[in-house]
């Protein structure tokens, strides 16, 4: 059985840290060992900033439903983190 995922929150971010397969690990067909989440608003402009900057997308924006989005980016080192919240 895997550990309960944590969300802390601050009065401006939330951080999503689960470990073990999440959503990103579940979709790429890999399971890190702890999937990074952090909760944006405006999913798709963000992903749209962060790839016209550079930052590998590594996997595409993905609309749930009309109020949650994700998309699954790549760190400087390589770790994934996964953006999510209202598209």
């Amino acid at each position: 059985m895997m550990a309960p995922a944590v969300m802390m929150q601050t009065a401006d971010a939330q951080i999503y840290l689960n470990p073990g397969c999440d959503n990103m690990g579940r979709r790429e067909g890999a399971c890190p060992e702890i999937s990074i989440g952090l909760v944006v608003s405006g999913g798709r402009a963000s992903s749209e900033r962060l790839r016209d900057a550079g930052v590998p997308i590594v996997g595409d924006y993905y609309q749930m439903s009309d109020s949650f989005a994700s998309v699954q980016i790549a760190d400087p080192d390589g770790n994934m983190i996964e953006l999510m919240g209202n598209p």
